[in-house]
């Protein structure tokens, strides 16, 4: 699998990971997209 689990705390450590829960209501917001390829159609 392609999966890693990492054991560190997202809120524990803000300068590797943003994190809701340490940022409560000032949050920004980063929207992301995601498609599906066929291969052979572009």
């Amino acid at each position: 699998t392609r999966i890693h689990v990492a054991s560190l705390c997202t809120a524990c450590h803000p300068d590797e990971f943003h994190s809701y829960r340490r940022q409560r209501r000032h949050t920004g917001s980063m929207p992301s997209f995601v498609s599906i390829r066929t291969p052979g159609k572009q």
